[in-house]
């Protein structure tokens, strides 16, 4: 399987991290709360992640994109809306939304994955302080179940949070 990210074939922008990593240090941020996740893992993270929700059979190209339109899910992933940005009225609303519709308690690790290509764990209060002071909002970007039974994709072109499900 081959990736494109960034639509750059493969070749991350490093910008998102270093915001991210300014931001976990200015907020003095746990590591064990929210922090990078091993690069040597990366790639096993993403496929699990396509595997677990894609319709990669009956894909058209032999590439990956890390966009929640370019995943392809399954017609079995059950799919409803949960915010848009402009109903929301700003980032930190629109937030407040995804995380109120995330079934797992605080006590629970997911991934959140860029359209980038960078892979980050941790638990809901770093990640979504992250989040509330990053401009990640202009990629797509995808909080994972560590089970792989559900995400939520951030859709930056249509400003909207969806939920997946097995």
């Amino acid at each position: 399987m081959e990736y494109r990210l960034d639509g750059k074939n493969g070749e991350k922008s490093h910008f998102y991290r270093d915001e991210i990593e300014e931001i976990i240090k200015e907020e003095n941020i746990d590591r064990n709360r929210f922090a990078e996740f091993s690069k040597f893992q990366y790639d096993n993270i993403i496929k699990k992640f396509y595997y677990a929700f894609s319709d990669y059979n009956h894909l058209a190209s032999a590439h990956v994109t890390l966009t929640r339109k370019g995943l392809h899910i399954r017609n079995n992933i059950s799919c409803f809306s949960i915010v848009g940005i402009y109903l929301a009225g700003n980032w930190a609303e629109y937030l407040k939304a995804i995380k109120a519709a995330m079934p797992l308690n605080a006590d629970e690790k997911l991934f959140l994955i860029l359209s980038e290509g960078w892979v980050y764990e941790g638990y809901m209060d770093g990640i979504f302080k992250v989040l509330n002071k990053t401009d990640v909002w202009s990629e797509d970007f995808f909080l994972i179940s560590r089970k792989y039974d559900w995400f939520i994709a951030h859709d930056w072109i249509d400003w909207c949070a969806f939920m997946y499900q097995k």
